[in-house]
């Protein structure tokens, strides 16, 4: 999942056509929301080892002795006290992406709250043909099967792309975006699923993420692995 959701965010920085995604992409400023993952496998990359214009918001402080350079403390459940601490950071980002920590409709209007905090432009397209980077700020958003209402409300689907995970046991992630993923093809999101196409598994699906959000996770604002990442990384 680390070095996909890498790719993904290098290529979101930018925004707009294809041809203008790569050149883009080197200047983009882009916020990473509770996805620590994310930002060790950018770092892996030849482009994302040398980029500096990026921020990994986390709950987790040990994140911060990894990361100095790009820590900022992030709790999903404040929003609006994570620009009041950083003012430099509101409306700051071409691109943003999350994966937050726990999967009921709540916790995706929270994050969604922060992600348009931080976003330069609007995150949700007012029109058919907005252009992402242009007209509102592109997204993408990592989540558990969730009512398609909750991300429409936001102006965000869910694409083809599946995000697969070594354990058999571990809950299906789809990705969601707020434009259409043929206009960044370098993300490798595939297309939006049409609108039959998981809407029931979704509904049903509401219920076991909301119980899944109730269970114990040791922290409430950043990603359910994190802590378990910092231990196994120590501090370099």
């Amino acid at each position: 999942m680390a070095s996909a959701d890498a790719a993904q965010a290098g290529a979101l920085g930018g925004g707009g056509d294809a041809s203008e995604a790569a050149e883009a992409a080197g200047d983009a400023s882009i916020a990473i929301l509770c996805s620590p993952t994310c930002l060790k496998g950018m770092r892996q990359t030849a482009e994302g080892a040398e980029r500096r214009n990026v921020k990994i918001l986390e709950y987790d402080h040990r994140f911060g002795q990894t990361y100095p350079d790009e820590f900022v403390f992030y709790d999903v459940h404040d929003p609006q006290g994570l620009v009041d601490a950083n003012p430099n950071m509101a409306a700051a980002f071409d691109a943003v992406l999350s994966d937050p920590p726990y999967t009921d409709a709540a916790t995706v209007r929270l994050t969604m709250d922060g992600m348009q905090r931080l976003a330069k432009l609007p995150i949700t397209p007012t029109e058919a043909g907005a252009r992402p980077g242009v007209d509102f700020t592109p997204c993408l958003f990592v989540s558990a099967l969730l009512s398609r209402d909750t991300f429409l409300e936001f102006g965000f689907r869910p694409t083809t792309y599946r995000l697969s995970f070594a354990s058999k046991f571990a809950t299906p992630m789809y990705t969601y975006t707020n434009f259409e993923p043929s206009l960044v093809p370098a993300l490798g999101l595939g297309a939006w699923l049409d609108d039959g196409d998981i809407g029931d598994q979704q509904n049903a699906n509401d219920g076991a993420g909301e119980a899944e959000a109730e269970g114990p996770n040791p922290s409430p604002g950043g990603g359910g692995a994190g802590e378990a990442e910092a231990e196994a990384e120590g501090h370099r």
